[in-house]
């Protein structure tokens, strides 16, 4: 049974494995691998199922990484188009580029990264007219995370405002 035909009879597309991974979490942590081989075309259609069919762009795994984290981080180890492709996907349906990973990293501070050292990259200005500016959350998050040691000691804090500094 191909993947296609699986996942048409699947109900359950955000299941998660014991390290909190959903399907789109685990392809993406092979998207460096796939690449560059002769599966690329698969993997990607796999993907946009995924997406298509509500899997949870911004899942986190126990280590705080999600899709997005994941794929920005090959953006600037491999840099190759189809990962650029990729995190245009998951932000198209709905990827935060604000979460912190436990490692302390979020897709928006990957991305400053990248469009500093590739500035006249195609691939890097088609994620940036997509982004265009970030949101108050996303700048919000970014300015608070430096000092979250201090903010977790703020009574009542939202849980939303816990998960975006990976204090929960």
């Amino acid at each position: 049974m191909t993947n296609s035909k699986l996942l048409k009879q699947s109900k359950q597309v955000n299941i998660i494995d014991q390290k909190s991974r959903n399907p789109l979490l685990l392809l993406s942590e092979v998207a460096d691998s796939v690449v560059q081989t002769v599966y690329v075309e698969t993997y990607c259609s796999l993907f946009e199922e995924l997406l298509e069919k509500n899997c949870d762009p911004n899942c986190k795994d126990t280590r705080g990484s999600t899709p997005l984290t994941v794929l920005g981080i090959f953006m600037l180890e491999v840099g190759h188009p189809i990962i650029y492709l990729l995190i245009i996907l998951l932000l198209k349906h709905g990827a935060d580029i604000s979460m912190h990973s436990k490692d302390h990293v979020s897709f928006y501070s990957l991305f400053k990264k990248c469009s500093r050292l590739y500035p006249t990259s195609s691939e890097v200005q088609d994620i940036q007219d997509f982004l265009q500016v970030p949101s108050l959350l996303c700048l919000a998050t970014h300015a608070t995370y430096e000092i979250r040691d201090k903010v977790k000691l703020v009574s009542h804090l939202p849980k939303q405002i816990k998960s975006y500094l990976n204090l929960d």
